[in-house]
């Protein structure tokens, strides 16, 4: 029998599971990755109110750790020691962003023995397109670092707070008198019947939950519905692999 222990360490995995796909993606190192954890645990802790004492207890750091952590965070650095590699990365994106755009402009502007593997890193990841001869920054990738950015980066984490609830509530701590509820369809759809699909369970819910809340009496408990539907993407970097 599966311990409740256990039991959540594997929740806990299956939640890794999109972070890491994205990480992958991105061609991302183990450390990098590491460090980003470190900081954004700090970071949530923080904002549950703990003390340093009890942050460095439960991350089991020193406090000269988080200090630095504190540091970044304040910073808004997500990284608190990003790695040489990743430092090289962003200074290639940095210098094709301001017109950097052969390979010997490149290395007069980076100036790493590294630049050709994290220039390649850049390209698998699909942050960087054009031939060895005229990389060039993607620019499907550009529309998404707009001026909207920022307000679209707040919806994602509230619709993740939501299935961080829906999680919270179905197998860390279950109660009867609260509903919590989630399903998955998967089908073939013609993207334009898929599309109307869309468009009229979105019209549904919108009218169904203006009604809804108008009507709620008082004390009456809060509620989140999120709504997804996706063509999962079937590029080869991003195409899963099973078994």
């Amino acid at each position: 029998m599966t311990s409740p222990l256990e039991m959540r360490l594997r929740v806990l995995a299956l939640l890794a599971e999109p972070m890491l796909e994205i990480a992958r993606a991105s061609a991302l190192r183990l450390d990098d990755l590491r460090e980003l954890v470190a900081t954004e645990y700090f970071e949530l802790l923080r904002r549950r109110g703990a003390s340093w004492t009890q942050i460095a207890q439960r991350l089991g750091k020193s406090r000269r750790t988080i200090a630095e952590l504190a540091r970044r965070s304040a910073d808004q650095e997500s990284l608190r020691e990003p790695s040489e590699r990743l430092e090289v990365r962003r200074r290639i994106v940095r210098a094709l962003a301001e017109g950097a755009s052969t390979p010997e402009a490149l290395s007069r502007r980076v100036g790493s023995p590294f630049l050709a593997d994290e220039l390649e890193a850049l390209r698998e990841a699909g942050i960087v397109a054009g031939d060895a001869t005229r990389p060039e920054l993607a620019a499907e990738l550009l529309d998404l670092v707009g001026p909207d950015l920022e307000a679209r980066l707040a919806s994602l984490q509230q619709f993740l707070e939501t299935v961080a609830d829906v999680i919270y509530a179905r197998f860390v701590r279950p109660r009867p008198d609260r509903l919590a509820f989630a399903r998955v369809w998967s089908f073939s759809a013609a993207p334009e019947a898929l599309a109307q699909v869309i468009d009229e369970v979105y019209a549904l819910i919108d009218q169904r939950v203006a009604e809804l809340d108008a009507a709620a009496p008082e004390g009456a408990r809060p509620a989140n519905v999120s709504f997804v539907a996706v063509e999962p993407p079937d590029d080869e970097r991003w195409r899963r692999r099973r078994g």
